[in-house]
């Protein structure tokens, strides 16, 4: 991974963390990101994750939607570039 692809990732990742406890951002975007993060977590899935390739999509699938929903909910309490 290239050093600046690296910074951005962790910088997505600090927004995202100080995004989440921030006090005015709607709570059913944390609610779904937190869910989404939980069902990565535990090993009920609806697609098995021993399932090679196939099991994990599910996991990342709804992480990509949380996070991309939770992205257009904080959109107004990001400062401007």
């Amino acid at each position: 991974m290239p050093k600046s692809a690296q910074h951005s990732a962790f910088s997505k990742a600090y927004a995202l963390g100080s995004l989440f406890f921030d006090k005015r951002m709607p709570s059913a975007a944390k609610w779904l990101l937190a869910a989404s993060l939980l069902y990565t977590v535990i090993p009920i899935d609806i697609v098995p994750d021993f399932v090679l390739g196939v099991g994990w999509l599910d996991d990342i699938a709804a992480l990509i939607a949380a996070a991309t929903y939770f992205w257009q909910k904080a959109k107004p309490f990001m400062p401007p570039r």
